[in-house]
Order: structure tokens, then sequence, then C-alpha cells
């Protein structure tokens, strides 16, 4: 690994969002939708995010502290509108309401901010978009930054979301939005 960044102190983050109706059957876990998935490795002290997921090739956020969500909801063909997608990648990523009010996301068709366990049935929240959300703390990482490989445990992984499954979270959540 040539070009690397590395720290004791980082933070593993998935980001997950998905749709739910009145009619949907199951728990949030079960109406993700894959290619929103987000995968971020965040390196605290050197204020950077290592960003990776199915609509986005490996990228590295400098002098950051949350996701570039607008810009990444902008390049990201989909129905659901841009301003709800990078509220929820925000949200999502920090584990609170701010994205969603930051982004306006709550207007006369979705205005019910709502957080739960990803538990929780889908159905009970109606028309809505959601965000499953987890990390994990204090991981030795070391990040090539030009290829986007990961070393963790004296184990090299191609890409960040090869590492999930290696290790337990600290925390999970859900945030959404309901109509």
């Amino acid at each position: 690994m040539k070009n690397t960044v590395s720290a004791n102190n980082c933070e593993y983050t998935l980001v997950r969002l998905g749709r739910g109706s009145k009619e949907s059957e199951g728990d949030f876990i079960d109406h993700i939708d894959y290619k929103y998935n987000l995968a971020v490795i965040k390196f605290p002290d050197q204020e950077i995010l290592a960003i990776e997921g199915p609509n986005f090739k490996f990228f590295i956020e400098k002098d950051a502290w949350t996701l570039p969500a607008e810009s990444m909801a902008e390049k990201i063909d989909s129905d659901i509108p841009k301003n709800i997608m990078a509220g929820l990648y925000q949200s999502t990523f920090e584990g609170n309401d701010c994205g969603v009010a930051l982004f306006d996301a709550l207007n006369e068709n979705y205005d019910n901010f709502f957080k739960v366990t990803d538990q929780e049935e889908v159905s009970q929240f109606g028309e809505s978009y959601f965000g499953i959300g987890s990390v994990t703390r204090d991981l030795a990482l070391e990040l090539d930054t030009t290829s986007g490989e990961v070393k963790y445990n004296g184990e090299t992984f191609k890409t960040i979301s090869d590492l999930y499954g290696h290790f337990d979270e600290d925390e999970w959540w859900v945030v959404g939005i309901s109509g």
C-alpha cells in the first residue's frame, strides 16, 4: 500500500436506504434497496471519509465530518426526490434528523420524521422512505487512498464494503420520513 492513511480510532458506517408502504411485509431490513447502499470509513483525526457503494466508485472526501449528501444524491438516477435522498443519506450517517431538516425533506407529502430500531414492522409507517445506519467504532484500519483496499486485522480487503461482517456493530438505528 503506497498511498495510505491509517488510524486506530476509525469508524465503519453502513448507510442503507429503502422504501416502505402500508402493504409492506416484514421489517426495515427486508425493504433495503441495495443500489443506494454506502460503506463509509471515517478517519476522525485526519477529517477524511472514504466512501464506496454500488452507485459510487471508491472516493475520498477530505476535510469532512459528514457525507457530501447533496452531490451524491444528484449523481444517482432514482425516482426518490433528490432532497429526500440527500436528507436521508446525511441523517442516516449521523443518526439524527439534521440531514432531513437541512435538505427540507419534510414537506407537505412527507412530514413525519421517525427514529426506531430495525426490528420494527415497516408497514406501521405507511408510505415512507428510510435509512438504516450502523457504526463500529475504534477500529485499526489502513486504507490505500488510490485503490480503496483496506487492511484490517492482518487481512487485505479489496473494497470498503468487503469489511462487512468482519466485526460487530456498536450501534444500529433507522431514521425515516412517512407520509
